[in-house]
């Protein structure tokens, strides 16, 4: 198997990140991935697993977690999602991506053993976030890993990364994020985010709202679990912008050091400090210095838009065209509700996804929040041109609203152009 064999086997497989179906609660079950772990002997208990669930921050945290680590002489593996422009973002190994070599290998050794042992009917088809996951676990054990951070994808209860029995839990900020899936309000999921509870684990979790904190306790007492909050300690420095990036900071602190003395392990004060100085997670308010500065953000619900918003409101004042892009099922006129307070222009983007909301239907949501208002009729990369040109040489561009819309336009600026 060659790469593009790997991509052509993944892309065969159901994919609920690109297309949302009627049948996505019926594809959303363990037994699959249950079935599937034991098949390739339970790679799942080589490591230390360490589960992260929430609505936003979940790959900061898991930045944050794997580089203190790192730091520290403990290798850590970081499975997360979804990428911005290759697959191999997904699995990390000691801060990298992995290899094409160790992906198609892997790839290829899924496929080969699944052609063997093809997968009882009564359970369907592997999913394309249940390939990678098991392929997550596969590397981690075959890479000697200490430690495998896991990143839920949707939920909890009925994610993937749950079929893994984790002794720690990372519950970063619960917010509206997936209803059509998770429930309608922040306490149902919240209840589906508390499904990777278990009897005797330690909970750490990030300040919360009322209703998802007081569910949050009730489903930890009841699964007899220990569960913590952590807020940051004052002047704690982190290398990611935002204030609302020191939540996670802080929760990847207590992890860590968790973590560490489950291993038996301590973690040096100076791992800990050149951990939370890293800095290179894309898309997390990723500035790029120019003429327009440009700032790429994958804020895709309206908690991670405010948060967006006011970390943009803290930066030097400079007149601001927002490029947005965003899926059909977000929540997207309270997103600009919020973005329109740190910019004065929007140019309405589409993207690849064959789930993105066109601009026209973005027109009326955008109406009155923006001095100015473009309906983009071509590809974000002509948006993200217009946008600069509007911007001028001595102001900002914002890229905004979705993984896909970032994942297109950041190959233009790491390319230099």
């Amino acid at each position: 198997m060659n790469f593009r064999d790997s991509l052509a086997y993944l892309d065969s497989l159901a994919n609920l990140e690109k297309i949302r179906i009627l049948a996505g609660n019926r594809l959303l079950n363990l037994d699959r991935m249950h079935y599937l772990v034991n098949l390739f002997g339970h790679p799942e208990k080589q490591f230390f697993p360490v589960l992260i669930v929430g609505t936003k921050g979940k790959g900061s945290t898991g930045f944050f977690l794997q580089s203190i680590l790192n730091a520290a002489g403990i290798s850590a593996g970081f499975y997360s999602s979804p990428h911005l422009e290759t697959p191999l973002e997904r699995i990390r190994l000691r801060g990298r991506q992995i290899s094409v070599r160790l992906w198609t290998r892997t790839l290829g050794h899924i496929k080969k053993t699944l052609d063997r042992h093809p997968l009882p009917g009564k359970l369907g088809q592997m999913t394309y976030f249940e390939a990678l996951t098991l392929a997550a676990l596969l590397v981690f054990r075959e890479e000697g890993m200490e430690v495998g951070v896991l990143e839920a994808g949707l939920g909890g209860r009925l994610d993937a990364v749950n079929a893994v029995d984790a002794s720690l839990v990372i519950v970063t900020t619960v917010g509206l994020d997936h209803e059509e899936f998770l429930g309608n309000t922040v306490e149902k999921i919240a209840a589906e985010k508390a499904g990777v509870f278990r009897r005797g684990i330690e909970i750490i979790t990030s300040p919360q709202k009322a209703g998802a904190g007081r569910v949050l306790r009730e489903c930890a007492g009841r699964a007899g679990a220990k569960l913590r909050e952590v807020r940051p300690a004052r002047g704690l420095k982190i290398g990611l912008r935002g204030e609302f990036q020191k939540n996670n900071a802080a929760a990847a602190l207590e992890a860590a050091r968790l973590t560490a003395r489950a291993l038996g392990k301590q973690i040096p004060e100076k791992a800990l400090r050149q951990g939370l100085r890293a800095s290179q997670w894309p898309a997390r308010v990723e500035v790029f210095p120019g003429k327009p500065e440009v700032i790429l953000d994958a804020a895709h619900n309206p908690d991670s838009a405010l948060a967006l918003t006011e970390a943009l409101r803290k930066l030097k004042s400079k007149p601001t065209c927002l490029v947005f892009g965003v899926s059909r099922d977000k929540n997207s006129a309270a997103m600009l509700k919020s973005l329109s307070r740190a910019a004065h222009a929007v140019v309405l983007s589409g993207t690849n996804s064959p789930r993105a909301k066109g601009p026209g239907e973005l027109l009326a949501e955008a109406q009155r929040l923006f001095e100015v208002i473009v309906p983009s009729p071509g590809s974000s990369r002509e948006a993200f041109r217009t946008a600069c040109e509007m911007a001028g040489p001595s102001g900002r561009v914002v890229v905004t609203g979705s993984f896909y819309l970032a994942g297109e336009v950041r190959p233009l600026l790491t390319a230099g152009n």
